[in-house]
């Protein structure tokens, strides 16, 4: 029964966290698709973790692809493993008592599409946002 040889990947790996995703639930129906995500993302157990650097043969040496980082949370995180391997087990157990999580604050940043703009000097020019990300990194938790 040799099936990762025709389905891998993230056709494999979407039904097995779908599955983890609903055993959480039932420990704690109560569990927010945050909820969720974040007890996923800190359960997740580190593999290959001497993943290397993918680097451009000619460039220099310069990093195409970073092994394992730690994000602006310190959580490990991989381009290639992202969090790391599912771990239902751990998952569950921290999901069956998980206060929920804080709820989200709206930045109140203007949304804009690629029709805004701003007038300067009599010439128009694409509407953007400017964000402090020394301060706001440890607080963002999505941006769409």
């Amino acid at each position: 029964c040799n099936y990762t040889a025709q389905m891998n990947g993230t056709s494999a790996a979407a039904p097995m966290v779908s599955g983890v995703a609903a055993l959480m639930l039932e420990a704690n129906p109560k569990l927010t698709y945050r909820d969720v995500k974040y007890i996923l993302a800190t359960t997740a157990r580190q593999i290959h973790p001497d993943q290397p650097d993918v680097r451009h043969p000619d460039d220099g040496g310069q990093v195409l692809v970073p092994g394992w980082t730690k994000n602006a949370a310190g959580h490990a995180f991989s381009n290639w493993y992202g969090f790391g391997l599912v771990d239902a087990t751990a998952a569950v157990t921290k999901a069956a008592d998980f206060k929920t999580l804080p709820p989200l604050v709206d930045s109140g940043w203007k949304k804009t599409t690629p029709d805004d703009s701003v007038d300067i000097g009599g010439k128009s020019a694409p509407a953007r946002i400017a964000i402090d990300l020394k301060e706001a990194a440890e607080r963002i938790e999505s941006v769409q």
